[in-house]
């Protein structure tokens, strides 16, 4: 599956473009539409937004292809843009373990979704950010928490 171009569109806007590199208070590189900087790439100073978008587009085809390969089945639309900005935020490897895409998997749609806004804490904290986009992404598939 692929993320739709609406969605797609959403998430560089979420994003916003940074031409350069910027640190979280965690210490992670991130550059352009909040590309995490592996600790093989170099970058120059500054990219632009085409280099930026491109980047992107290669974030998301690798996500997208993680969700097919892991998901094993097709599922609506809207599910998937929103698993591929989820997938976005924590990564592949935090999805891949999440309790919301295991139940999502065995095919427990509801309950996986109950289980969706745990990424809207950070260390059991309220993230009001992060509440918000959670809440914005369930919002877009018409599940009401």
């Amino acid at each position: 599956m692929k993320i739709s171009n609406e969605y797609k569109e959403k998430l560089k806007k979420k994003f916003r473009f940074n031409k350069s590199i910027w640190t979280t208070s965690q210490g992670t590189p991130y550059i352009g539409y909040n590309h995490a900087v592996k600790p093989t790439e170099t970058f120059p100073d500054r990219i632009s937004k085409k280099e930026a978008s491109l980047i992107f587009d290669t974030d998301i085809r690798t996500i997208e292809k993680f969700l097919t390969r892991n998901l094993g089945r097709s599922l609506p639309q809207r599910h998937f843009d929103i698993m591929v900005s989820l997938c976005y935020d924590i990564g592949s490897k935090a999805l891949k373990n999440s309790l919301f895409f295991n139940l999502y998997v065995a095919g427990d749609i509801d309950s996986a979704f109950k289980h969706y806004m745990t990424w809207g804490k950070k260390n059991g904290e309220l993230i009001q950010s992060w509440y918000n986009r959670r809440k914005e992404e369930l919002d877009y598939i018409n599940y009401k928490i």
